[in-house]
C-alpha cells in the first residue's frame, strides 16, 4: 500500500489521492469483514493534507446596482 500510496502521490493533486485511498481502505473493509483478508493493509495509509480554498466572493460596483427594485 506505500508503493501504491508513493505512485498516486506522483501522479496526482491531493483530492484524487484521498479518494482513491477511501475506496482502497473501503475494499479492505469488506474483505477483512467477509474473512477473504485476516488484517486491512490499507487501514494504517493516510492520505495527504488537503483543505479546500474558498474563493472570492465577487461584489457589485454601485454602476452594475439596479437603480429600481420591481415589486410585483
Amino acid at each position: 500500500m506505500g508503493a501504491y500510496h508513493d505512485g498516486l502521490m506522483n501522479r496526482f493533486a491531493p483530492a484524487p489521492v484521498k479518494l482513491h485511498l477511501a475506496a482502497r481502505r473501503h475494499f479492505f473493509d469488506v474483505l477483512t469483514t467477509r474473512h477473504v483478508v485476516v488484517v486491512n493493509p490499507a487501514a494504517a495509509v493516510h492520505g495527504p493534507r488537503h483543505e479546500a480554498v474558498a474563493g472570492k466572493t465577487l461584489q457589485m460596483s454601485v454602476e452594475q446596482a439596479p437603480t429600481k427594485v420591481a415589486i410585483p
